[in-house]
């Protein structure tokens, strides 16, 4: 009934149990961590002058997701920060993110906001394997902002970097009035 706790690499040998005595063990759950668990001898008998084993492995496979923002047009303002809300399935936990292009590293959870303005991108480490992701940009169409994007969904493959680009373009133009008077 007692608990021990092992990280990666390490054992322990219980010796000195009675012949024919039965064992059982069992490893907590994992799994809302990301790992999969797979185990042999995890129960059985003790036989004189034989070691059981009982081995277990906490296999943990992940993957990355990058945001990159970018704004186009002549009247795209590259210094406006644009809001973005991140949602998870299937990943619980806080995950750290390293900014690039004057974004700030930090760290982010299911639901969490984050911003960036031109030529700023994070990305998200250590997301498991087959989390859903979902990103949803403010609507800047009251400031004259048209948005295209790719990759605004998706799922975490391991051991690779999915991608999700926002572009938001403002186009303005000028208007030119003149008044002619004529004649006499």
């Amino acid at each position: 009934g007692d608990t021990i706790y092992l990280s990666h690499g390490q054992s322990i040998t219980i010796n000195d149990l009675p012949a024919d005595a039965t064992y059982t063990v069992v490893e907590a759950d994992y799994a809302p961590d990301g790992y999969v668990l797979t185990y042999t001898g995890a129960d059985g008998n003790i036989v004189i002058d034989e070691t059981q084993v009982a081995a277990f492995t906490n296999t943990r496979e992940l993957g990355s997701l990058t945001i990159q923002k970018t704004v186009a047009g002549n009247g795209g303002d590259p210094d406006k920060l644009f809001e973005f809300t991140i949602s998870f399935g299937n990943a619980p936990y806080t995950y750290p993110y390293v900014g690039s292009g004057g974004a700030m590293d930090g760290s982010i959870t299911s639901g969490d906001t984050i911003y960036l303005s031109h030529g700023q991108s994070i990305t998200i480490n250590d997301l498991p394997k087959d989390a859903t992701y979902t990103i949803v940009e403010a609507d800047y169409s009251a400031d004259g902002y048209i948005t295209t994007y790719t990759g605004a969904e998706g799922v975490i493959v391991v051991d690779d970097t999915q991608f999700s680009g926002f572009t938001n373009t403002r186009e303005i133009g000028s208007l030119n009035i003149s008044k002619t008077v004529v004649g006499n």
